[in-house]
């Protein structure tokens, strides 16, 4: 969830107003990854002395708020210590993740109050419900870009439609989609493909026609002078392919200059369709002789 300005009808210490004019409540989250979790190490920095007694007498608590928009997970992880550490299992996160951390009621509070309220606020006392926010860290995010879209299933990171303009264009690349790359194809090319893509022993043979060109076309546009990162960097299907290159030791992020060529590295993102494709047309055609 994206923390906002907002009022609250009680005092909230945050970045954003100065209801709670000293202290402050910083979040540092370091994320590892696995095959099969993603583990979250919460650490809190709490100054504020009236709050970090509401905490340590069990009146509040440390709260992280997960959500991730792709897999529709939204999950709320707290503790009364202010290190801590929790698991997600990997698929249940996917794309963009939102991580946004509180200071929230344990329980009901009827006297709310804070040494370090604003002078508005001098003397009076707050009626406060479990669940209610008394503090807020800045929001952050971070991509979810898991192991098992790298290598295997880069074919994942593409869908082949067909192209509106009918017989015009045999073949086409659109990258603009946020989600997959594109391969447009011609009326008759789909139909070829689509017959074609029902036969297990065609697939390397396809990827080599499809996916490679696609992909060599990408890293042309990476190499070139005007491309800019940051028109891709949100993209799902990109962060997949950034991560094969920074696993290649390319990262195009600090620079787009390419150590091989951009034929090269597509072969090696995609894992060399073409010797793949050979072999099995040659085993399809000594049978075929034979």
């Amino acid at each position: 969830m994206k923390v906002s300005k907002r009022y609250y009808p009680h005092p909230v210490l945050s970045t954003f107003s100065d209801d709670i004019i000293k202290g402050h409540f910083e979040t540092n989250l370091n994320i590892t990854t696995s095959r099969a979790f993603y583990t979250f190490d919460v650490n809190c920095s709490l100054t504020n002395i009236d709050m970090l007694n509401y905490i340590e007498e069990k009146q509040a608590y440390y709260v992280i708020h997960i959500e991730c928009s792709d897999t529709r997970l939204r999950q709320v992880f707290q503790s009364f210590d202010s290190h801590f550490s929790f698991e997600i299992p990997s698929d249940k996160l996917n794309g963009k993740v939102e991580v946004t951390p509180f200071i929230l009621a344990a329980k009901d509070i009827r006297n709310y109050s804070n040494i370090e309220f604003h002078a508005d606020y001098t003397g009076l006392t707050f009626s406060v419900v479990k669940g209610d926010v008394l503090a807020i860290d800045e929001g952050k995010t971070f991509d979810a870009v898991k192991e098992k879209d790298d290598l295997k299933h880069i074919p994942s990171i593409f869908t082949v439609g067909k192209a509106q303009d009918s017989d015009k264009i045999p073949f086409d690349v659109d990258f603009e989609q946020t989600n997959k790359i594109v391969i447009k194809l011609s009326k008759s090319n789909f139909e070829y493909y689509r017959q074609l893509a029902q036969n297990n022993e065609t697939a390397q043979i396809l990827s080599s026609i499809l996916l490679l060109p696609a992909l060599v076309s990408l890293l042309e546009q990476i190499k070139s002078s005007d491309f800019e990162y940051e028109q891709f960097e949100e993209f799902r299907w990109f962060k997949v392919i950034e991560l094969r290159l920074k696993k290649l030791g390319i990262d195009i992020e600090r620079k787009n200059d390419l150590p091989e060529s951009a034929v090269a590295i597509a072969q090696k993102i995609i894992g060399d369709p073409l010797s793949g494709g050979l072999k099995a047309l040659f085993e399809n055609t000594v049978q075929v002789e034979e």
